[in-house]
Formats: structure tokens, sequence, C-alpha cells
């Protein structure tokens, strides 16, 4: 009977608000984009349109969140991602979400383990394909809420941006705090430092603390405050010498060290596949 009443609602919801569905190309090519130039810090080009819309919502699973701009890629190769009653078409590094809130990049799902949050419930991904197809250009929405999660056919998609927000929230609001940022590709380090700027910057002047002499560069932000967050690529002396407050992994062949408390094993495996084994014991 509850889920009468929730198509139901749904139904209204719709009808009320003028819902329709879009291919998101379509929806960005209508809104008269204007061309940009939007790099990653590692150089390269990643954004090349950009939009302002104006009175657009998108679904959410907490309801309908206004777009704050769509963007327009560089092309990138096409992976095809299979749930039991979805299909997603994206780059390989699009992230998904997990039923239990996990963020996951394409490229790194494996079938029948991963469970994905869909419109329709928890559903797993049955297959995972790269397609033999020429590059396709693609597209992404920022959204004006915190969250950042919408369905795309019908899956959860995340641009990240979401842990950024966390971890210059973490700096901001405890002093003397040294975050250190590591993943087995510099540039994705790199990446997070520029999205933690980003945020920053549109923060109000009042809430901003201030910088420290040496300030924003590639690797490294300080603030007055004491705390700090430097991101630096995995290898062997990596962090050596500093007292971290809270470490952030970025990439699923980023490796640690990890002891089993019943039986007293020490291994060391990669966040990929550290994510897996809890996956199977949810």
């Amino acid at each position: 009977m509850h889920r009468i009443f929730e198509k139901l609602r749904d139904k209204i919801t719709s009808w009320c608000l003028s819902e329709r569905t879009v291919m998101i190309g379509d929806l960005h090519n209508s809104l008269d984009p204007s061309s940009c130039e939007i790099y990653t810090e590692d150089g390269s080009l990643k954004f090349i349109e950009q939009t302002n819309p104006v009175d657009l919502f998108v679904k959410t699973p907490t309801g309908y969140s206004r777009v704050k701009h769509s963007g327009k890629t560089v092309k990138y190769a096409v992976w095809k991602i299979d749930t039991e009653t979805h299909t997603l078409y994206c780059a390989d590094d699009h992230i998904v979400m997990t039923h239990n809130g996990w963020e996951v990049q394409c490229k790194h799902l494996i079938p029948y383990i991963h469970k994905l949050a869909t419109d329709r419930g928890p559903e797993y991904v049955t297959s995972v394909t790269k397609q033999d197809c020429p590059e396709e250009h693609m597209y992404d929405l920022t959204l004006d809420d915190e969250n950042h999660v919408y369905y795309t056919d019908g899956i959860v998609s995340h641009n990240s941006w979401l842990a950024g927000g966390f971890l210059l929230w973490y700096a901001m609001f405890n002093i003397d705090q040294t975050i250190i940022i590591l993943s087995n590709k510099n540039a994705n380090a790199m990446e997070m430092i520029h999205r933690i700027r980003f945020i920053y910057e549109r923060l109000p002047h009042w809430l901003k603390p201030g910088l420290a002499e040496d300030g924003w560069n590639k690797h490294s932000v300080a603030f007055e405050n004491g705390s700090r967050i430097i991101s630096q690529a995995t290898s062997d002396d990596s962090s050596r010498g500093m007292s971290g407050s809270l470490l952030f992994c970025l990439g699923g062949d980023t490796t640690i060290t990890v002891r089993n408390k019943k039986t007293g094993d020490i291994e060391t495996i990669s966040l990929a596949n550290m994510q897996d084994k809890l996956l199977q014991h949810d």
C-alpha cells in the first residue's frame, strides 16, 4: 500500500512541476551555451562549454534541486554500465553512488559485487564494458545544494565535490590540523586542491578563514588558524616527517596496510579491494 501511495505522489509531483525527461546533451545545447576553457590543476583541458540555466531543476533522491549550470567536456572514451533494470553511458571516471553511500568511479565497478542506488531502489551492477566506438563529449551538472547527486538514466550520480567541502570545513573549524590528500596520481590530488579553492572562493567573506603568508599553491593551502591541507602522490616516503590529523586517499589503486582485529593478520591492500571486501560483508 505504501508503494502505491509513493507512485501516486510521484505522478502528482511530476504533473505539478511539469516534469519531463531529456537527454543531458540536448538540455545543454538548448540553454545557449558559451565557449569556455576550464582546466584541471595538471593543466589538461576539461570543459569547453558552460551554461547558466534559470529556473531549471533536476530530480535527485531527496527531491528537485536547482541547477547552477551545465558543462560540456572534451571527448572521453565511452563506458557502459548495466544494472538489473538500468543502463548508463558515461566516462570511465564518472562517479556513481552505491546503495550504502560509497562513491565509486565507473571503471572500478565490479558486477554482482557493487550495488548501486537507483530510482527503483538498490540494484546490482550486472556488467561494466568499455565501448568500441569513437570518444564522445560528456556533460555534467553543477547543483545548488549540499548533496551534489542526481539521477542519470535512473542511477544516482555524483560529481565528487562533497569530499572537498568536508576537507575545507575540517580545516576551517579545527585549529592546528594537517590534512593530507594522497592519490596514486599526482593530478588527482592537485585536482582536489583546485576544488577546495573553488569552494573557498565562493564562501561569504565573513565565513572565510584568513590565509597564511604562503596561501595557495598547486599542492597545498595554509590558514591563519594553523591548519593546512597538503596534496601528494603516493610513494614510499609520502607524508614522511609530517604529523597528519586527517588522511584522505584518492584512487582505487592507493594501498594501505591493515590489521585483522580477530586474526592479527597484517596485509597491504588497495582501497578498491578494501571497499569490495566491505561491500561483501555489508
